[in-house]
């Protein structure tokens, strides 16, 4: 048995460390932004957006004890700047514009979901499956992609192998 104000102490300090953790990336993102190039810049989107729904979310759960309508709405967003971060980064889908048909059939999927699946107030686990499942298809790809382009490409060096890792190890 945990009491409770020892559980909503521990719930506020993961809430402000993470809070904390992602002003901080995006702060570093925010430095370097004028070096960035387009994708990376969409990692410090992707950054500031998540601070911001957390921001809102936290806001949410205190004042009306629920906080799933801004998740299903982030969910979207967020699928959306990562599907423009794949369409950039990845140097076959630049030309084919994949990244905004992909925005724009995981805007409908979203809402379709929302309307007509599971309502806004419930946990949208219809639309991360969706979002889960494009995300690694599009993380398996660059890999191929940049060993197939680069023989010589030194994948530590490189950064937009490690938002590729990450993405992989976060949605498989």
């Amino acid at each position: 048995y945990i009491p409770s104000k020892l559980r909503l102490m521990a719930y506020y300090l993961r809430i402000y460390l993470g809070m904390i953790l992602i002003t901080l990336s995006f702060i570093m993102g925010l430095k370097r932004l004028k070096v960035l190039d387009k994708p990376s810049r969409l990692i410090v989107l992707l950054s500031f957006v998540g601070l911001l729904s957390e921001i809102v979310a936290h806001y949410f759960a205190v004042k009306y004890k629920g906080n799933y309508a801004v998740y299903n709405i982030y969910s979207i967003v967020e699928f959306s700047v990562i599907a423009l971060y794949f369409n950039y980064s990845i140097d076959a889908l630049i030309n084919t514009r994949v990244g905004y048909y992909l925005i724009a059939i995981g805007v409908l999927i979203g809402i379709v979901n929302i309307l007509f699946f599971q309502p806004i107030r419930t946990f949208n686990s219809n639309f991360l499956l969706f979002e889960g499942f494009v995300v690694t298809g599009l993380s398996l790809y660059a890999f191929y992609r940049m060993l197939y382009k680069n023989n010589d490409l030194q994948l530590a060096m490189y950064p937009h192998f490690w938002f590729v890792t990450f993405f992989l190890m976060y949605w498989a």
